[in-house]
């Protein structure tokens, strides 16, 4: 086990992901699956900026140079070059005391409910969509004026995780 552990340490991997040994309390299966999130955050945010995000944006100039693009009206072309990566998320540990947190956040205004189904892994709007044609689900689905859910303009949903005034630029 002590050799298994230093190679996590030194990779910044998981013990538990080594080794296959998923024993343990709650709070340390927390802990070290927050500790090992913090590594692949540094890796996922790595490959976003110096490949991901790059031959995106050559992707959308040569899309545009030979006339594949065509971009409504109503679509700033400034916002096609900074699309939204979203790492995996995280396996849950305890689902009830992850929803309970989500909301929490969404109570005091931490974050919107579409930022926590991005976070989870899911598109907002198809959940909304699906949301609104259950004919078990009996709860009212927010409308677009919502305040846990964020105006967003026609496209793929904005997390306002960019200022406003850089669309202007």
């Amino acid at each position: 086990n002590s050799q298994l552990r230093a190679v996590a340490a030194g990779t910044g991997s998981r013990f538990s992901s080594i080794a296959k040994n998923y024993n343990g309390t709650y709070s340390a299966q927390r802990q070290e699956l927050i500790e090992g999130s913090q590594h692949y955050r540094r890796v996922f945010v790595y490959l976003r900026e110096q490949f991901y995000l790059p031959v995106w944006r050559r992707f959308i100039d040569a899309a545009q140079l030979a006339g594949a693009l065509r971009i409504p009206l109503n679509v700033n072309p400034l916002s096609l070059y900074r699309p939204e990566f979203r790492q995996p998320a995280l396996p849950w540990i305890d689902p009830a005391k992850e929803a309970t947190a989500f909301e929490k956040f969404i109570a005091m205004g931490v974050k919107s409910r579409w930022q926590i189904i991005r976070d989870i892994g899911g598109d907002p709007r198809q959940v909304d969509a699906q949301l609104e044609a259950d004919p078990l689900d009996v709860r009212p689905v927010p409308d677009s004026n919502s305040p846990t859910q964020p105006n967003a303009p026609e496209g793929e949903p904005d997390d306002d995780e960019q200022p406003k005034q850089q669309e202007a630029a």
